[in-house]
């Protein structure tokens, strides 16, 4: 069985070339910031390390 997935970036069966890097970086969007879930909540820690 096969399955046709449609792609809106490039053409099936070619590599990207800048253009549809370009596109494709475009249309990201940010899910998660290392900042905000990492960074942030380590910084509110109120702690003391010993000597």
């Amino acid at each position: 069985m096969s399955h046709s997935h449609f792609y809106p970036i490039g053409t099936a069966g070619l590599a990207w070339g800048s253009a549809e890097l370009a596109q494709w970086r475009v249309r990201q969007v940010r899910q998660r910031s290392y900042a905000d879930d990492v960074l942030s909540p380590i910084a509110r820690l109120d702690f003391v390390c010993p000597p």
